[in-house]
């Protein structure tokens, strides 16, 4: 009988202790800023041994490059810089969030944003449209719900554009883009890459015209408004470097060197 007991004492203490002492789910992590950050899963370590990113057991607060915090959602990446400050993590609710030029943009809970090592916006998804500046000192009205990603500076460098859109070239002449689609310039605000609204004849490095189609990405080199890419909207002969033409069907993608030479059709 005391043998019976016994058993039973065992099993029931062997019960309790495993309800008592579950394994642990998370682990609290060291930041480069010396406070803890408390980790799921995923765990990454810079040269220091801080962290570097890891799966959020629990929404956190992290600190950006302004000293101020950010709410990050659980269960998604946090990716820290060796400052231990934010670099990039999933909202928990909708947040301002401040510029290089000292505005905000209104970002949406439950999408990744980016900051620079200053704790600035670099990237992110918008609650609504909005105006956002170019380095021209113009603005592109950006669509809400989709993603925008600035310079340094905080002028933009690329979002979806709300409505058809004439943007300034390197040229000082503009290009009209089709609303809905992506849209990029280069640092000084000059149009990068954007998809044409109608077909639209565009000047290359020779100084000639190319008939470029609509609905279709264009490229320019930006600096210069010249036409780097786009597809045609008519059949031509292309002047190669070496003195030749090569004959480019409608349809199909040219590409041109800096001097408007045949690169490639494809």
């Amino acid at each position: 009988m005391r043998d019976i007991l016994r058993l039973l004492m065992m099993t029931a203490c062997s019960a309790f202790l495993g309800m008592a002492l579950p394994a642990e789910a998370g682990t609290n992590v060291r930041t480069g800023a010396g406070v803890y950050v408390y980790c799921d899963s995923s765990i990454s370590l810079d040269i220091n041994g801080n962290l570097q990113s890891c799966i959020l057991a629990s929404n956190t607060n992290i600190i950006t490059g302004r000293g101020t915090y950010l709410y990050v959602k659980a269960g998604t990446l946090a990716a820290l810089y060796t400052s231990g400050d934010l670099q990039q993590g999933t909202l928990v609710s909708s947040t301002n969030i401040l510029t290089a030029r000292g505005t905000y943009l209104y970002m949406q809970w439950g999408t990744v944003v980016a900051l620079d090592p200053l704790g600035y916006l670099q990237q992110g998804t918008l609650v609504s449209s909005t105006n956002i500046p170019t380095a021209q000192g113009t603005y592109l009205y950006m669509k809400g719900g989709t993603s925008v990603s600035l310079y340094t500076t905080g002028y933009l460098q690329q979002g979806t554009l709300v409505s058809s859109t004439n943007v300034i070239t390197g040229k000082g002449v503009y290009l009209y883009l089709l609303g809905s689609t992506t849209v990029s310039v280069d640092s000084f605000g000059n149009l990068d890459t954007g998809t044409l609204a109608s077909n639209t004849n565009i000047i290359t490095g020779r100084g000639t015209y190319t008939y470029c189609a609509s609905l279709q990405p264009t490229s320019l080199f930006a600096s210069v408004g010249t036409l780097f890419s786009c597809v045609l909207a008519t059949s031509q002969n292309v002047p190669t470097s070496s003195g030749t033409n090569i004959y480019c069907t409608a349809g199909k993608r040219l590409t041109l060197t800096s001097s408007g030479y045949y690169m490639s059709c494809l």
